[in-house]
């Protein structure tokens, strides 16, 4: 007998999608491994941390309260509905001391292309592909 042919179901249909949101932080250097580390325990599946430098006056990073010119920049992405669970943490964070201040933004995503890139963003792969992914290694 023949195995009767699995009928395919788009993923939208069997899952909610939920939006993608891009959030940047800017924090004083040294501090982006710690929030990094907060932001994954969200559920954030991708973010990437990158060195900068500040172009302001040191007049200027007086004024708003930040002690270094070098910085560094978290790029993150993460599901709207976590949203506010990161500017919880973030706004407790910042507020700590000097040294943990920061300035902290999202950004939307208006399109993302292919089912596997999404899962991947949303953190919504499948426990059983994760597995097949595992045991193919």
């Amino acid at each position: 007998m023949a195995e009767k042919e699995k009928k395919f179901v788009p993923f939208e249909k069997t899952h909610e999608l939920k939006r993608v949101k891009l959030f940047i932080i800017v924090i004083n250097e040294g501090q982006a491994d710690g929030v990094v580390g907060r932001l994954h325990d969200l559920g954030c599946a991708c973010s990437i941390i990158m060195n900068a430098s500040g172009t302001a006056k040191k007049e200027m990073y007086n004024l708003i309260g930040l002690d270094s010119p070098k910085k560094q920049l978290i790029l993150a992405l993460v599901s709207e509905q976590d949203i506010d669970k990161i500017k919880t943490l973030l706004d407790a964070r910042f507020k700590i001391s000097n040294a943990a201040k920061g300035i902290a933004f999202s950004l939307n995503i208006n399109s993302v292309i292919g089912v596997a890139i999404y899962k991947f963003l949303t953190n919504t792969r499948d426990v059983r592909e994760a597995k097949k992914h595992e045991k193919t290694k």
